[in-house]
């Protein structure tokens, strides 16, 4: 049987390979004690094919549910008298060779960006570490499609489509996934696998599998795990997949259309648990209890946290040792435990004193206003000649300069853009603050003066502005600085700087559906990377009028929401997600090399509004509202809520969720959902960032 394209340019199942051919659907295979059975064809008709081998007959009826989708109901029996322990795998081939793949969430045709971990500011992470967890010692995340000769294998919760594998060129989009209708279909993996002559085969095998290696922690393999069904003489069982097919609208975008489809295959919606006014009370609580004392400014101390923290976010404490010491209470009461005072990226330290100044605004509170300009003045205050500074004010106080942490493209980028924000809320209220201005000028000038063709913005610099690291798509920050700042400047050089760089990025990145590097965290395929390209494409369409930035804005966001959940995955009544109601639906994962979810979708909800009325395309709307339910999750509502035996502040929400066989903040990666403890200020600044820009009406559609 073949999927393919007719002359009348329809979708059709064929008895033979006639017009353009998409995929052939053949016989089950089985896996029988951990060897793989082929299926002799019994049966065939224009919509069944019926198989059977080793005693099994797996039958599978296809119905089209869209003129893009088809739904496989497979139904397994047990022909023999005794009971069978069994793997089932669906396989489709390609009709054709695709130049591109894509485990949606996980891997982007490989994960080829070569990056093996390591900070920003640091030379790296130890990758020989010792065997963790009983398991193999085996480094760096899954890349390609085979390890060690053998298929990579993955659980269907890696994925924010579950079990889902695409396949593309630029006439043929091909993808395979679960359908979330029953947990027995649910539960499942996923593997690809290249034949000779080019093309490939895509594969669900049921139930969870992870081989030949589970990618349990950060830059570590674990031992590979398997489960099997079982059928006694007689039973049966039947299985719901789906089968996506599309002509791409671009090239390397097939999964644009996949998401779109997706919408009418996980179909559950989501209610926020929170109104947006508590939601905003919240995250200021939480803001005003992280205010601490700096050399005698006033700073947010951007995350609270347990004092194992930075040992485990590093990967440098596992297995029994971390068993051992996660026992000492010293060890897992929460506190402020090395604070860095960041004016970006995770701690966002300027957009959080921006926020406070909107909230003193409102209510009149002078003294809170106060508190928000002494931020923001503090960081004013270190930046250098050349418009540089370093990213933590902490750092200023360091006597010893190789211990300071080197400005990096993402925080240069949102402090230019804070601050010129900053700038024009104070105008709006009557104070002029000139030098937040200059502070983002700046910047902007040096932005201009230290784009290379070569690499970019690249990632870090050293103190007199040249550069140390340059691989990734952080510079991606720096064009949205760019544009914000020419929005008020309207230098031109900070325009044609912008667009200089959004071509190359869009060029070598973007165009080819991947973003790399611009968490500070890990050098790796990652998803944050995408938001600056949404928010400066927009801001470019609004300067020039040109529909080119309007697509790639819609480019970087269809890339950035191939990381989020569209499911519930299933979790065990004692995990944590069960305990706190926690659910995945709209959660995004955070990286090729961090295997779990966090609520970095809200800050898109702004901007997907904005597309969605630009564009008329409902799915943004709807991708924002369940992206902004996810992220209000978790969010400690009531004073003495006590999590892991520590009482949170009120307002307080830990950064990572823990959905699959991945940790790096528990001593094995089998505790599927759970929380980790790291109390950060970003999540917080997203939601309420989103809350002071979106209009009375967007907000409403979320509500």
């Amino acid at each position: 049987m073949y999927l393919v394209k007719n002359e009348q340019n329809r979708f059709t199942l064929a008895d033979a390979a006639e017009g353009d051919v998409f995929a052939r659907l053949g016989p089950a295979l089985a896996v029988i004690k951990g060897e793989e059975f082929g299926a002799e064809i019994k049966e065939e008709s224009a919509d069944t094919i019926v198989s059977e081998t080793c005693g099994l007959r797996f039958r599978d009826v296809f119905a089209f549910k869209s003129e893009n989708r088809i739904e496989v109901k497979r139904t397994i029996s047990n022909l023999t008298d005794h009971r069978i322990r069994f793997k089932s795998i669906f396989e489709l081939h390609t009709g054709f060779k695709p130049a591109h793949y894509v485990f949606p969430g996980f891997s982007y045709n490989g994960n080829e960006f070569d990056g093996s971990g390591g900070d920003a500011r640091s030379a790296g992470v130890d990758t020989g570490m010792a065997e963790s967890f009983g398991g193999t010692k085996k480094t760096n995340t899954p890349k390609g499609l085979t390890c060690e000769g053998q298929p990579w294998v993955f659980a269907y919760d890696r994925q924010g489509i579950p079990s889902c594998t695409l396949t593309e060129d630029e006439k043929h989009g091909l993808a395979l996934f679960i359908s979330d209708c029953d947990e027995t279909s649910l539960r499942s993996s996923d593997s690809l696998i290249r034949n000779d002559d080019g093309t490939m085969r895509h594969r669900v095998i049921h139930p969870v599998s992870e081989l030949p290696y589970t990618y349990g922690r950060k830059n570590m393999m674990t031992e590979p795990y398997e489960e099997y069904m079982h059928l006694v003489p007689g039973g049966r069982i039947t299985l719901t997949l789906e089968i996506f097919f599309c002509e791409p609208r671009l090239v390397n975008y097939a999964a644009a259309q996949l998401m779109e489809e997706a919408d009418g295959v996980f179909t559950k919606e989501k209610e926020p648990c929170l109104t947006s006014e508590r939601v905003w009370d919240l995250g200021i609580s939480f803001f005003k209890f992280l205010v601490k004392d700096c050399h005698g400014t006033p700073m947010l101390a951007g995350h609270y946290s347990d004092k194992l923290f930075r040992m485990m976010h590093a990967g440098n404490l596992y297995g029994k040792e971390m068993a051992i010491a996660m026992e000492d209470p010293a060890n897992t009461c929460l506190s402020e435990f090395s604070s860095r005072y960041e004016i970006g990226w995770a701690d966002q330290g300027a957009m959080t004193a921006r926020l406070l100044a909107i909230d003193a605004f409102r209510r009149d509170d002078s003294e809170q206003l106060d508190l928000a300009t002494r931020i923001l003045d503090g960081y004013v205050s270190t930046q250098w000649e050349n418009g540089l500074l370093y990213p933590f004010y902490s750092h200023n106080f360091i006597e010893d300069p190789a211990k300071r942490a080197l400005p990096d493209s993402c925080n240069m980028g949102w402090a230019m853009t804070e601050l010129v924000r900053s700038y024009h809320l104070y105008k709006d209220h009557g104070i002029d603050k000139p030098g937040y201005l200059e502070f983002s000028r700046k910047l902007a000038d040096f932005a201009v003066s230290h784009y290379s063709t070569e690499w970019g913005f690249g990632k870090t610099w050293s103190v007199d502005g040249s550069a140390r690291a340059t691989a990734g798509g952080a510079g991606g920050f720096m064009i949205m600085g760019l544009t914000e700042v020419y929005k008020t400047i309207r230098d031109e050089r900070y325009l044609e700087t912008a667009k200089k760089a959004m071509d190359f990025y869009y060029e070598r990145d973007l165009d080819n559906f991947v973003c790399t590097a611009g968490a500070l965290d890990c050098l790796c395929v990652d998803k944050e990377t995408a938001y600056p390209f949404v928010r400066a494409g927009l801001d470019l369409y609004e300067i020039t009028g040109d529909k080119l930035w309007l697509t790639r804005a819609e480019m970087a966001a269809y890339y950035f929401f191939s990381w989020m959940f569209w499911y519930d995955a299933v979790y065990p009544v004692d995990s944590e997600f069960t305990k706190y109601d926690y659910y995945t639906t709209g959660g995004t994962l955070i990286s090729a090399e961090h295997s779990a979810l966090d609520p970095w979708g809200a800050l898109l909800v702004t901007d997907m509004m904005k597309l969605y009325h630009l564009t008329g395309n409902t799915h943004f709307k709807r991708w924002a509202k369940l992206t902004w339910c996810n992220a209000l999750l978790g969010i400690t509502m009531e004073e003495g809520v006590s999590v892991h035996g520590s009482v949170r502040p009120l307002g307080s929400q830990n950064e990572g969720f823990f959905h699959c066989r991945w940790t790096k903040y528990r001593p094995t990666p089998e505790e599927r959902g759970h929380f980790n403890d790291n109390l950060q200020t970003w999540m917080g600044a997203w939601r309420l960032y989103t809350i002071a820009s979106l209009s009375k009406e967007d907000m409403d559609c979320l509500e």
